[in-house]
């Protein structure tokens, strides 16, 4: 329906119905973008103040690679009461010549949570909390967890193999300590060296993360 105002208007400029019509769809079409912008502007904002507050624990100079890019970090509590802090970065691997994309989340399963069950939830394998046992996850790579320092790690895909013929390679590792997860996702194949899995691993002392 055309705004009564807006056709009283078009009237006396002496513009046709259709005319009118277009111009309120165009000022309709127009409004909304403009609401739609605002919201995503405001999350942004919101945004980039949470990563602000939140503390880098990781660089990719840490990892041996160089021209270091930090796209995202952020810390909240979701609605399980579960503390989160995420961290993504990106840089050259100087040996492949390739960048390197790298997501880095850290758990915190409140003290209510089973940590198990939540394991299971965050590496896409949910299981009934009353059954729920890290042994009978299926579809993961199960790792050493001594290598990893940790009471349970394992992969979606095995990172001590070559990786397969495929041009989209993605992989995860999730490691469990204590109520403590990390998920350390990768988009190009990474040689784990020991240097390069205490880097990781150091994150289940990291105390800070959500005192921000």
């Amino acid at each position: 329906m055309v705004n009564k105002k807006l056709l009283e208007i078009g009237d006396r400029l002496g513009m046709k119905y259709p005319q009118i019509e277009m111009l309120n769809n165009e000022f309709r079409r127009d409004f909304r973008f403009l609401i739609f912008m605002l919201f995503m502007a405001g999350v942004l904002f919101y945004m980039n103040v949470v990563g602000q507050k939140a503390p880098q624990v990781l660089s990719m100079a840490d990892l041996g690679y160089t021209e270091e890019v930090v796209e995202s970090k952020q810390v909240n509590t979701d609605g399980r009461n579960d503390q989160r802090y995420r961290l993504s970065l990106n840089g050259w691997d100087d040996g492949a010549k390739i960048r390197i994309h790298i997501n880095l989340e850290i758990i915190d399963f409140a003290e209510e949570n089973d940590p198990i069950a939540g394991f299971a939830r965050e590496s896409g394998l949910p299981c009934s909390a009353k059954s729920c046992s890290l042994a009978a996850l299926e579809g993961l790579v199960i790792l050493d967890a001594d290598v990893w320092n940790a009471d349970f790690a394992a992969a979606k895909l095995n990172p001590d193999t070559d990786p397969p013929l495929q041009t989209d390679y993605r992989n995860t590792i999730y490691l469990l300590k204590s109520n403590r997860m990390i998920s350390f996702s990768y988009d190009q194949p990474i040689a784990f060296t020991e240097a390069k899995r205490r880097v990781i691993t150091a994150m289940f002392a990291e105390r800070n993360l959500f005192d921000h």
